[in-house]
């Protein structure tokens, strides 16, 4: 299994498509600051994009997509000139894609709306090293015929009342998350961050890709060395510059993002969550979930019900 299947496996993905925006200009929409990551996609016409921070601004053509990893609070305008209206777009919802008609007569736009969100203790893995602004221009993604196809259905399902919309909306917005982002990773050329880094190092990968397959192995630094085929000591300190940790820590994180799944399921005991990810004492695997996760395993296993 490849590394960013893996990891969104266990991340848990909720995607909602939750606003489509027929505009005519001069128009402005506000939207705050969510916990959520959020995305836009121009069915039509064009207009500008910025955060709220005096950044400059950027320009969205037809076609063009934006992700915002991070939720910062940020606008979408017609023009630059266009003052910014109090926030005016509906909260997300999962079971409704709202319709929002808004501005004068003058040029048209169309904009559909959504977010992407993860488990919360989960969801720092793969959100931190990730920009506050991913951009994919139309000709980025117009050679992908999945990602092209997807952006279809979803605008044409967002003007459907059909049996099942919502369902297929859900699915759709699933898919396209995984494509946005392995597009975006393939057009990054060796420039990504953090641990999304490893994806383009053959010898720092086949080590993730061991971790990742199989958590509960007895892994040492010169084990994992020896998969990714270099001295223990080179493989420590390339592994360390290009993910941001070291592979033991790397490996303990990993662990507790797969206990974490485990407890969700509900079927397995504490003592065999230990057991299945190498630890040989069921205090210290819950002391070291404790502190990464946040919560005692009983703790997170009771939240994960809840949820």
């Amino acid at each position: 299994m490849d590394i960013l299947t893996s990891v969104l496996q266990t991340l848990h993905l909720e995607s909602c498509l939750y606003l489509r925006s027929e505009l005519g200009a001069p128009w402005g929409l506000h939207i705050p600051a969510a916990p959520t990551m959020l995305f836009h996609a121009i069915n039509a016409g064009s207009c500008w994009m910025y955060f709220l921070d005096k950044s400059e601004p950027v320009f969205l053509a037809s076609s063009d997509i934006i992700v915002l990893p991070h939720g910062n609070e940020h606008a979408l305008v017609d023009e630059c000139a266009t003052p910014i209206p109090p926030p005016n777009v509906p909260e997300a919802t999962n079971n409704h894609c709202a319709r929002l008609y808004l501005g004068g007569a003058g040029a048209r736009s169309s904009i559909v709306c959504g977010s992407f969100s993860f488990h919360p203790s989960k969801s720092t893995f793969l959100l931190a090293p990730l920009p506050r602004l991913i951009h994919l221009h139309s000709e980025d993604w117009r050679t992908n015929s999945w990602l092209v196809t997807t952006m279809q259905f979803l605008f044409d399902e967002t003007g459907s009342d059909q049996l099942g919309t919502n369902l297929i909306r859900q699915h759709l917005t699933d898919i396209l998350f995984v494509q946005v982002l392995r597009t975006w990773i393939s057009r990054q050329q060796g420039q990504l961050p953090g641990w999304l880094q490893a994806l383009h190092d053959q010898h720092i990968r086949k080590a993730i890709e061991a971790i990742h397959e199989e958590p509960g192995t007895e892994w040492t630094v010169e084990r994992l060395a020896l998969k990714a085929g270099l001295g223990r000591a080179a493989f420590a300190a390339r592994f360390t510059k290009l993910v941001g940790e070291s592979p033991m820590h790397y490996l303990t994180r990993w662990r507790m993002q797969v206990a974490g799944e485990m407890l969700r399921s509900g079927t397995m005991t504490i003592d065999t969550i230990a057991q299945e990810l190498g630890y040989f004492s069921r205090a210290s695997f819950t002391k070291a979930f404790k502190r990464h996760m946040g919560l005692g395993t009983g703790a997170y296993r009771r939240a994960a019900r809840d949820r």
